[in-house]
């Protein structure tokens, strides 16, 4: 069993603690606001952050490493605000923000973003991505601040589900 703490992480094997402690310049711990520990197929333990992006610890190597989904802003802004992380049962990394959709590409460690775009009906319903889940055939869908949306993996298109279809936001003057 893993355990998040004030100063990193806790491992209970069922007889004894072990403590792994963050690093002195760890975002996630920086924040006090780690809200979530998600363990990967291979192992890795991540750690979700409000305002810190995510912190991977590698039980083997013993070592943290902190990522930001939205590197060009600083870590407590609303695209480093974490909501959410998942991973797919291709081991991806999926993580919904305050501000966008983002996939982590494992390779070069960086993530894809993926906003609202007005123009566009197949971009992200809403940039609030508050829940993951994906079904059996694969598809991922997002629960939104705007609604459910449906992504189709391999053309990166979006599709909208909402309660109040005339008004994206539910506005309740616009109700049928």
């Amino acid at each position: 069993i893993w355990i998040n703490t004030d100063n990193g992480l806790d491992r209970y094997d069922g007889y004894n603690f072990t403590s792994y402690k963050y690093p002195k310049k760890s975002k996630v711990i920086t924040n006090l606001l780690a809200r979530m520990i998600i363990e990967d197929k291979l192992g890795n333990i991540w750690i979700v952050s409000y305002n810190g992006g995510v912190e991977k610890f590698n039980p083997q190597t013993k070592t943290f490493k902190n990522y930001l989904p939205d590197s060009q802003h600083p870590a407590h802004g609303w695209g480093n605000f974490v909501l959410e992380i998942y991973f797919d049962k291709d081991n991806i990394m999926w993580v919904g923000t305050a501000f966008g959709f983002y996939r982590f590409n494992e390779g070069n460690e960086t993530f894809t973003q993926f906003l609202h775009d007005e123009n566009d009906p197949y971009s992200l319903g809403h940039n609030s991505v508050n829940s993951i889940y994906e079904d059996n055939s694969g598809t991922l869908w997002l629960a939104t601040g705007g609604g459910l949306d449906k992504f189709e993996k391999e053309t990166n298109k979006f599709f909208h589900y909402w309660h109040y279809p005339n008004n994206q936001w539910g506005d309740p003057k616009t109700r049928q």
